[in-house]
């Protein structure tokens, strides 16, 4: 019979005794056809309430174990009986069969940081110190955006919030030159995102795809796990050296990072940058431009970007990873007019939209300028400790 301890909550009594009955019948000690107590005796014998009992009851009958009939006692099904057979072990799970997508990323590095103790010399490029995210700008406008009045929570637009949007488009045009539409704006879960959604769009297996040499590693397991071809160029001080690119019509996309090249820092010239427009627009093929650290130079103005003499072969990627948090993983994209719509589609997809709330609250920190402030304060203190 059901074992239970006396003085269980309610919901914990409902559980127990679903679970006793459930496994009794599966291993047998109730056979099919035949009845079990009725709800009022067994919640006698167990010292619990009638209510409780027909909760369990009730559970048993929507997974199909037993049948009940107006006067009668509950009767194990025939179905219910043996419903399934539970592994004896993990030991004895089978070994999945999954994609071809899912087996090339399994076999690439992880790339994923352990916990570990602090330590007092972190050398691990991405992170942040936490002292410099803006707390309390951040909270202000995250706790507006939670408590602004709106008629409904429904989903977002796949491109993002309106109000981000047309704060990205001011904001580019300020601090990058980069003069858009705000449909060419999309905003993603970080670059890695941006990232996955131009393979998605432009990657088929086996199609090529040009990475810097070296280059960051994410970008270029995206690649792989995508099942492309990448053709690797490699790089000097200035950056890739694009007398080295392939015949471009055999190339889906290029992966550079022209205004701090990526992990060599070099800048890549203006006659590189015209050389790597003319072989994406001779071989009809797209560049997709990482910003990468673009708010921070120390010596010179910021590197104008590539996007500014893309004629429509750039897909610029920026994020405030490095910025505000990569924790908050938000970035956004900059696309030519016709390839939006490609775009939302399967952003659409991927995870219907960013999240609205870090959304709003992002782009009330650009509406009032505290986000702009925040980025020349952390311009300065970098460049302090680089002295």
């Amino acid at each position: 019979m059901v074992q239970l301890v006396k003085g269980s909550r309610k919901s914990g009594a409902t559980r127990r005794i679903y679970l006793s009955l459930r496994d009794q019948i599966t291993s047998g000690v109730y056979d099919a056809g035949e009845r079990l107590p009725s709800s009022r005796a067994l919640a006698g014998e167990l010292g619990v309430s009638r209510t409780t009992v027909t909760a369990a009851y009730d559970q048993l009958i929507s997974e199909g174990y037993i049948t009940v009939r107006q006067g009668a006692k509950p009767t194990v099904t025939s179905e219910g009986r043996h419903p399934y057979t539970r592994p004896a072990s993990q030991a004895q799970e089978p070994t999945p069969q999954v994609s071809a997508y899912a087996s090339r990323a399994m076999a690439l590095p992880k790339n994923i940081s352990a916990e570990q103790a602090a330590l007092q010399y972190d050398f691990r490029y991405g992170d942040i110190a936490s002292s410099d995210f803006p707390k309390l700008a951040w909270r202000r406008a995250l706790n507006a955006a939670v408590l602004a009045y709106r008629e409904r929570l429904g989903y977002e637009h796949p491109a993002g919030n309106l109000a981000l949007r047309r704060a990205l488009q001011g904001y580019l045009w300020r601090a990058r030159g980069i003069e858009c539409d705000i449909t060419q704006i999309i905003v993603v879960s970080g670059s890695q995102q941006a990232l996955d959604l131009c393979a998605r769009v432009f990657v088929d297996p086996g199609g090529q795809v040009v990475l810097e040499e070296p280059c960051y590693p994410m970008a270029r397991n995206v690649m792989l796990a995508t099942g492309a071809m990448p053709v690797a160029i490699p790089c000097d001080k200035d950056g890739m050296d694009t007398s080295r690119l392939p015949v471009p019509k055999d190339v889906a996309l290029a992966f550079v990072t022209p205004s701090h090249q990526f992990p060599l820092g070099g800048v890549l010239p203006s006659g590189r940058r015209k050389a790597l427009i003319e072989w994406a627009i001779s071989g009809n093929t797209y560049i997709i431009e990482d910003d990468y650290d673009g708010e921070y130079r120390y010596d010179v103005r910021p590197i104008p970007p590539l996007w500014m003499i893309g004629q429509g072969r750039v897909i610029y990627v920026g994020t405030v990873s490095k910025t505000l948090s990569p924790t908050l993983r938000l970035g956004y994209m900059v696309l030519p007019g016709t390839l939006a719509e490609p775009f939302v589609r399967c952003k659409q997809i991927t995870d219907r939209h960013s999240s609205s709330f870090e959304q709003e609250a992002l782009a009330s920190m650009i509406e009032t300028g505290a986000y702009e402030s925040h980025v020349r304060k952390m311009r300065r203190l970098n460049a302090e400790r680089r002295t």
